[in-house]
């Protein structure tokens, strides 16, 4: 009790705000949100009190480090400081999980190191971190569980995280000035907005008029834009809350959108003054949220709304036939192309032969243990935007952990990192290029020399050759080819550079390495992959769809999918099955000229190894090990015992035991990692996927299937081997399914004509 009111004094004492709030609070809520604020001002201020020099930013880094060490070990029970007495009962009572806290304390740690915010995209990223962790706390005290235990409410995560980050960027807009004066941070956009620091100070020593003045206002003015697209996301949200935290939610909302109207009103003069609501403000709009719930306008009455999801037996019989669209496949593509109908309000029953969705870019349950393992560990890239904006859609994207950093590690444990550079792009590599360890000399002239050509390379004219002999014709030394083209190569197309076409593996570079450093940062999933489809069933019931899982479907045709003797009938039909898969189920009669490249396609096979050593091994988040046949490790524990290796292009594996692979990827292990030396495995699960990709020859390259036919005729074919102009990823399944999409809403139409 003494901790509670410690923090409800710390509150009151520190925030204005809070007294007005908790009128609406929920009763025997007041003390765990004081709680958690006490946590969020306690971090701000270790961010920010020490100064903002060099040492003084050293010294909040040590600080932050000291406050998450306590945070830790109050999660544990081991608590004194009334501040985390507190904190530890609020989540215990509510089964609060401690990332949340631990990624604001990341946030406040990125603002010691990275002060200025160069994109919108930055800022953005910024603002999830410091800001919607906020808001999914206060879900899970009002009793919303996060979406991984419920998937129910992934839409609602998804509507808090866009409000939270919206407020956050609000607060940018309006602090500008004091920003930059007295934390010398500008979270403004300073490239895509065209203004520089130094404008900016200019700027805030007096009125100013012309050209300055009214670039700053077009920057304002396309930020408070993109800000309200934010806010509009999240605004459906009090209405599918229970009635208690409705009003609060909407308090947030109503504040942070009056702040940007004045804002929006002020433009230039933001600079001098800070827009803000008095405490009349303030009080009136309590007022009229009290009003509001007297009336019995509030959010849904009584406990946490559940929205049901379609049962996977029995259609939406109100949907005609005509209206509804049949998606034979769970993978990548597959969810693509469902969510995309659904949003178009299209009812969509989406069959998976499996009792899970993903595809191969799932998880399992392994038997052994119990637990829940990815079949092969997939990432994302900054420039794989369509499967970025899918994650998006499902409310998975702060379920990836983001690194701009690659760690390449020889035997023998030396270690170079690769990540963006002062340079801009293309050049933004070229410190980590002169500096990495891994490469000489003349393999770093060489690997320069070939980047240039690479930037202006025509992919369509590189389709009969292979990337081993476009390196060899640029003269790329044996030891660049082996130490860097290969492993990029190999991880990201799962074929070695002399069988993979060169214009699959070119696009690999283009977009990856020379586009942009966003481009090329990596994004791995922080749960098992099949978690991260968990939204897609909500999402696709809410359009009157469904999905039916366990399915095995015996044919289909451009109209009817035949499962267990009986025919369903739609307006469209997507076969988004693998491609050797797609290839047997299509109907012979509706087999057309695009079926000769499918028939013909070979695969490539991919291992994925799951490791625990007696030890600590691996102090990195990744790595990409040099001259090894294992290309990647990746850690999965917070001691660096637990490790997931990739081998890509395992056609020399597949046919060896399960021993013989985890010792394999052991001694590659022991000889790059140090602290390997000597270590024991204890535990280990070794996954083979034969068929992972299909192999992107330079012959599959020339022959891809298209999604239909030049007439627009032909079975919609959706899957990451049809022609989507990427390599075998889930980018490519993703693109390939929204295409796939717009294509049988095409359909939809004519069917409707009578076409």
């Amino acid at each position: 009790m003494q901790a509670n009111a410690w923090a409800d004094q710390y509150t009151r004492t520190h925030s204005e705000n809070f007294s007005v709030l908790s009128v609406l609070l929920p009763r025997g809520l007041a003390a765990d949100f004081s709680a958690i604020y006490s946590f969020c001002r306690a971090a701000d201020d270790l961010a920010d009190e020490t100064g903002n020099d060099e040492a003084a930013r050293r010294k909040s880094l040590e600080l932050l480090g000291d406050f998450r060490a306590k945070l830790r070990r109050a999660a544990e029970g081991d608590a004194d400081e009334p501040l985390f007495v507190a904190l530890a009962a609020t989540m215990r009572k509510h089964r609060l999980p401690i990332q949340p806290f631990e990624d604001l304390i990341r946030a406040f740690e990125v603002d010691q190191v990275k002060t200025r915010h160069q994109t919108w995209d930055d800022v953005v990223e910024y603002s999830k971190g410091s800001a919607n962790p906020v808001g999914r706390l206060v879900l899970m005290v009002c009793g919303y569980r996060p979406p991984e235990e419920d998937p129910r409410n992934a839409e609602r995560w998804a509507m808090s995280d866009a409000i939270c980050t919206a407020l956050q960027l609000t607060n940018f807009w309006q602090d500008v000035r004091r920003d930059l004066e007295e934390r010398d941070r500008v979270y403004l956009p300073l490239a895509d907005s065209n203004i520089s620091v130094e404008e900016l100070r200019a700027w805030m020593n007096g009125p100013s008029s012309g050209e300055p003045a009214e670039r700053y206002c077009a920057a304002i003015r396309e930020l408070v834009r993109k800000t309200w697209l934010l806010f509009d996301q999240g605004r459906p949200l009090p209405s599918t809350l229970n009635t208690e935290i409705a009003p609060v939610i909407r308090l947030f909302q109503a504040g942070g959108e009056a702040i940007l109207r004045k804002i929006e009103r002020m433009e230039y003069a933001t600079l001098w003054a800070r827009p803000r609501i008095g405490k009349a403000g303030k009080g009136w709009l309590v007022v009229k949220e009290i009003v509001r719930s007297v009336a019995g306008v509030a959010g849904v009455s009584g406990s946490p709304v559940r929205t049901p999801v379609a049962a996977s037996s029995g259609s939406d019989r109100s949907a005609s036939e005509d209206r509804r669209v049949t998606i034979v496949g769970g993978g990548v593509a597959g969810i693509a192309a469902a969510v995309t109908l659904a949003d178009r309000g299209v009812p969509v029953t989406l069959l998976e032969a499996k009792r899970r969705l993903g595809g191969r870019a799932t998880s399992f349950v392994d038997q052994g243990t119990g637990e829940t393992l990815d079949n092969c560990q997939h990432i994302a890239l900054g420039c794989c935007t369509a499967y970025l904006s899918l994650c998006e859609r499902l409310g998975a994207t702060d379920l990836f952990d983001w690194h701009s950093e690659q760690y390449w590690i020889e035997a023998g444990g030396r270690e170079s990192i690769i990540r963006p550079g002062i340079f801009p792009a293309p050049a933004h590599y070229t410190e980590a290029f002169l500096t990495a360890k891994f490469l000489s000399l003349a393999d770093k002239l060489a690997i320069g020399r070939a980047m240039l050509s690479i930037r202006v390379a025509d992919r369509s004219q590189h389709t009969h050759d292979t990337f081993g002999e476009y390196l060899r014709a640029l003269n790329q030394t044996p030891r660049a080819i082996d130490r860097f083209w290969a492993p990029i190569v190999v991880s990201a197309c799962n074929l070695s550079v002399d069988r993979v076409a060169a214009s699959s593996a070119l696009k690999v570079f283009q977009d990856g390495f020379l586009a942009g450093g966003r481009a090329g940062v990596i994004g791995v999933p922080k749960v098992p992959l099949v978690r991260l489809y968990d939204a897609a069933a909500e999402i696709i019931a809410a359009s009157g769809g469904e999905v039916r899982l366990g399915v095995n479907v015996e044919s289909l045709d451009e109209r009817t999918v035949t499962v267990g003797g009986q025919e369903l009938r739609a307006g469209a039909v997507i076969c988004a099955l693998p491609v050797e898969k797609a290839a047997r189920v299509v109907a012979p009669e509706c087999r057309d000229a695009r079926f000769a490249a499918m028939n013909g396609a070979k695969f490539s096979p991919i291992l994925g190894v799951h490791l625990e050593f007696d030890r600590a091994v691996l102090g990195r988040p990744h790595a990409v090990l040099v001259d090894r046949a294992t290309q990647w490790l990746f850690r999965k524990d917070e001691s660096g015992r637990r490790l997931h290796a990739v081998v890509s292009g395992a056609d020399e594996w597949v046919e060896l035991s399960e021993a013989q692979i985890v010792e394999r990827v052991a001694e590659d292990v022991r000889a790059c990692l140090p602290g390997a030396a000597g270590a024991a495995v204890t535990w280990s699960r070794a996954v083979k996927e034969r068929r992972a990709t299909f192999a992107a020859t330079p012959e599959f390259e020339r022959s891809r299937p298209t999604a239909v036919n030049a007439d627009g005729r032909g079975v919609i074919l959706a899957g990451d081997y049809t022609l989507t102009d990427w390599p075998a990823t889930m980018e490519g399944a993703t693109r390939s399914g929204v295409l796939a999409a717009e294509l049988a809403l095409k359909r939809l139409v004519g069917v409707k004509r009578g076409k």
